[in-house]
This record gives C-alpha cells, structure tokens and sequence, in this order.
C-alpha cells in the first residue's frame, strides 16, 4: 500500500508510549483488498507476571484460529510459560523465550496438537518477577475466504 514501510509488512514488535497527559493506546490490524475486515484491542497502563485467556478455539467449522501475543517492555530477557486448559479438564504447557523489549506471537494450533479442533483457556506466566508483560489475544474466522471475521482483546490480568 501507498505510504507503508515494506519492512513492517510481516513484522512482530511491540511499543512502549509515555506521555505526561492521560492517553488511550490501541493495536489495530486490518487485511485485504480493499481491506475487508480488521481488529483492534486496547493497550494497558498496568503490565503483570500472568493473564488469563477464556474462549479459544482452533479449527471446527468456523476455521478458527487463536493467536496469543505476549509483550516485554523491559530491558531483561525472560520467559513465559502458556498453560493450555482444555474443556475436558486436561492441560498442558509450553515456555517460550521474550526478548527484552520484544515481542512474541504464537499461534495455538501450531504449538499445542490437542488444541486443534477445540476449545480451551489459557493462562500466560513470565517466570521472571523482574518482567512483568502485557497479553493479548486474537482470533479468527476463515470459513470461505482467510482471516473472514476476526476479533483481539486484551487478556484479564491475573497478577
């Protein structure tokens, strides 16, 4: 598109805004052409050391898909841990390396087999108290065409 940096075409990273007067901080994502859908969720004053996540799905009819985005905006390396809960009472986890000031993107149904085809929760750790991180979600709908509905939320903020 006219106007728009290459280099962030398919880029991951994340931001930090100061500001000495209240503001609203927002990530939009929109796709197509022309464009045909898009999702927005707010940012947070107050990072944490762990996040819930309700509601996700892979697969099934819909074609869903469930993204989870973790942000450190310190300066120390760390790491969280993902704990899938699935509906039947089972769960499983996975730990992923977070830069400092970085960002990570993971897409469920690509790191967690018995994610595919159900619905679970998740619960995002950092194991390092000293980085503290933000977590979103997204979630999308690809029944007749890619990325047809989607939506993004902030996670709920545990600690």
């Amino acid at each position: 598109m006219a106007g728009e940096d290459p280099q962030l075409q398919a880029t991951t990273f994340g931001m930090a805004l100061t500001s000495t007067l209240p503001i609203v901080a927002e990530r939009a994502m929109w796709w197509g052409l022309p464009f045909y859908e898009g999702s927005v969720s707010s940012g947070t004053s107050s990072p944490g050391t762990s996040w819930a996540i309700g509601e996700g799905v892979e697969g099934g009819p819909d074609g869903a898909a469930t993204f989870v985005l973790a942000s450190n905006a310190t300066a120390i390396d760390g790491t969280v841990r993902f704990t899938m809960v699935y509906d039947d009472g089972t769960h499983e986890t996975k730990d992923y390396a977070l830069p400092a000031n970085g960002r990570l993107t993971a897409r469920i149904g690509d790191d967690f087999v018995k994610a595919r085809d159900a619905r679970f929760s998740i619960i995002v750790d950092s194991l390092n108290a000293d980085v503290p991180i933000t977590v979103e979600t997204a979630q999308y709908q690809s029944t007749m065409r890619p990325l047809e509905a989607g939506d993004a939320a902030l996670a709920t903020r545990l600690r």
